[in-house]
């Protein structure tokens, strides 16, 4: 049977502190701190440095395999988008025996950023800068400040009203291709392009 981790808190060890019995001690302790300081930032260094050369040689040796991959899942892509209507006409997902090849259209999204000079042209658009511009005076006053924003989710439900009152629409969620081999159970998003 396997032992439960201990999950108490280790105990803090009590520190006595140091006691100078004068300035030259004193001094001393200080010099000692930046001794001591230095010696953390070399040791510091030291291990980034290895760091780094250990990252480089993991990009250099992975970027091959990631070119290849890529390759691959471009390949695979445009062999299913030529026979789309052969193999995804009932459904969204072709299962292999190495794996699933799977079409997924990502859901719309609003087309913009909810950015002041975009807020400030609705309510200017809708005869309400100024109100809201004085009702952002009364609330500093009373140190409270306001927020408006893109009401998102409105706009998805009713993109159409949305887009007379705002100016802003959808943009329509992208069909995207999906290779999830078995082995690995790792999803990848082939490319558009290799």
């Amino acid at each position: 049977m396997a032992k439960k981790k201990d999950t108490q808190t280790p105990i803090q060890e009590k520190i006595e502190p140091i006691e100078f019995l004068n300035n030259e001690e004193l001094t001393s302790a200080i010099k000692k701190i930046s001794d001591l300081q230095k010696e953390r930032d070399t040791i510091s260094s030291e291990i980034n440095a290895k760091i780094q050369e250990l990252q480089e040689e993991l990009t250099n040796k992975v970027a091959p395999i990631e070119k290849e991959i890529k390759l691959l899942g471009y390949s695979i892509r445009v062999y299913c988008d030529k026979r789309k209507d052969l193999f995804f006409k009932e459904k969204k997902t072709w299962s292999l025996a190495t794996g699933d090849l799977q079409y997924r259209k990502s859901p719309d999204a609003v087309e913009s950023n909810s950015t002041k000079k975009l807020v400030d042209s609705i309510l200017k658009k809708n005869n309400m800068l100024e109100a809201s511009e004085k009702f952002s005076k009364k609330l500093a006053k009373i140190y409270l400040t306001m927020d408006i924003k893109l009401d998102k989710q409105a706009i998805q439900k009713d993109p159409k009203k949305a887009k007379e009152v705002t100016g802003v629409g959808l943009v329509e969620g992208q069909e995207r291709f999906h290779i999830k081999p078995y082995e690995t159970n790792l999803e990848i998003e082939a490319p558009l392009e290799a």
